[in-house]
């Protein structure tokens, strides 16, 4: 008896390391299954879609859908900088791409087909702010894209959602990481879009 307690971590220390990849692997595999299922039903809703301002939540403004896109390809590295997609209408240079959250902006078209700048690539900017203390900042893009030059002591937290400053609708992702270096802050950004997830697209019409 008085050995029990220690048998019975000693056969957990044996069993964990057996059964822990699988428990892992059904668990990442179940997380897949419910992120597409969520953008199966956003993107069914897509006429719906709505913006709101958080500091004006009495006024609402309609999102400009223009069309759904399917993937065509990416480049080769592994957090992809562009990719090309296929488009059921005529999108243009400036358009916002989405899945479940910021994909990136149409650089070039050529009738249904177009290449988007994502916001993993190193020459990806935009503007941002923070949904809950209105907090902004400039977005740069990279495998962990970052928001620089936050003022040292600016109301943010680790989970704060991230939008578009110039299309407020638009989720961005989440902070993941703060960084402090006074004067300033730097954030990491967790997107919401994940590369290796997603194949199709809503393209949304910039204000």
């Amino acid at each position: 008896l008085f050995l029990f307690p220690l048998t019975k971590n000693f056969l957990y220390g044996i069993i964990n390391p057996i059964f822990y990849p699988a428990f892992f692997l059904r668990n990442e595999f179940e997380g897949i299954i419910r992120l597409k299922a969520q953008r199966d039903e956003l993107l069914r809703e897509k006429s719906q879609v709505i913006v709101v301002f958080p500091t004006d939540t009495a006024n609402y403004y309609p999102v400009r859908f223009k069309s759904l896109c399917d993937f065509v390809s990416s480049s080769s590295e592994p957090y992809p900088s562009f990719i090309k997609i296929r488009c059921e209408g005529d999108v243009k240079e400036g358009d916002i791409v989405w899945a479940v959250g910021l994909v990136g902006f149409v650089i070039s078209s050529r009738g249904k087909f177009a290449e988007v700048l994502t916001l993993h690539s190193p020459d990806f900017h935009s503007k941002v702010f923070i949904a809950r203390s209105m907090v902004m900042g400039i977005i740069k893009g990279g495998n962990i894209p970052k928001i620089a030059f936050i003022p040292y002591g600016a109301d943010v937290k680790v989970g704060d959602t991230v939008y578009l400053l110039e299309h407020p609708g638009v989720e961005v992702g989440e902070v993941r990481e703060i960084k402090v270096n006074p004067p300033f802050v730097s954030l990491d950004i967790k997107p919401f879009w994940r590369y290796e997830i997603w194949t199709r697209f809503s393209v949304l019409e910039p204000f």
